[in-house]
């Protein structure tokens, strides 16, 4: 720990951002009662065990999360960072996605794949200027180190605004006519082979949706997901 966090942890002591207790910012009492995503979810519904039969087409490859949306604790982790600017947060995310990653069950889905590329999924710019950083490229960041060290972190997609934030809209299809056309790649960019999307949270899909046939249609072939939460 340096000389500068020292002296702010004893001007303002970590406090647990679930039960408000001091010691940490996300304390091991709460990261433990949080529910784990065991399994790989369906690409096309976000489901688990609905790989099999679920009949949607999915841009994904694959999706992976580490717990799920409703679970209480996690939903106000996931609020620290986005609307309190919780950066300092981090390390224990770090180490939640550590844990997680000895529990799972089943192999990565991009497991054995090579030139993997890890790419945050951008968010909305007025957003990103509001919180002034971008909570998944803060994910990103915590993916490489616990996840996929050997992998490079790529910036080849951009996002413009989209008509409002996903946040506000229902689960039906005005999510995907909002998020419609928002993705671009950068021109004369290297194009990685396989690439790993990064976001705090997967709702009903639309944005990785999204994201990743626009990331195909510039010749990526596998495009696969990751989030920290699942759900609504």
């Amino acid at each position: 720990m340096g000389f500068f966090s020292y002296l702010l942890d004893i001007a303002f002591p970590p406090r647990c951002v679930v039960c408000d207790d001091f010691g940490s910012w996300w304390c091991k009492k709460c990261s433990t009662k949080c529910e784990f995503s065991l399994k790989n979810l369906c690409p096309s519904c976000n489901h688990a065990n609905h790989v099999e039969g679920c009949n949607r087409k999915s841009a994904l490859d694959g999706l992976v999360a580490a717990g799920f949306y409703h679970d209480p604790g996690l939903r106000k982790v996931i609020h620290s960072i986005k609307y309190r600017g919780g950066t300092v947060i981090a390390p224990v995310v770090a180490e939640y996605i550590r844990v997680w990653r000895g529990a799972r069950l089943d192999v990565w889905p991009w497991a054995g794949l090579p030139d993997l590329a890890i790419q945050p999924l951008i968010g909305a710019p007025k957003s990103i200027r509001n919180r002034g950083f971008d909570q998944a490229c803060l994910l990103t960041g915590i993916v490489k180190e616990r996840i996929v060290p050997w992998a490079h972190i790529a910036d080849i997609l951009v996002r413009k605004e989209s008509l409002t934030t996903q946040a506000a809209l229902g689960h039906g299809l005005m999510r995907h006519a909002n998020i419609s056309g928002v993705f671009y790649v950068k021109p004369g960019i290297r194009i990685p082979k396989n690439i790993l999307l990064v976001d705090d949270v997967v709702t009903t899909g639309a944005t990785m949706q999204e994201a990743a046939r626009v990331l195909k249609a510039a010749g990526v072939e596998k495009v696969f997901g990751l989030a920290l939460a699942v759900g609504s």
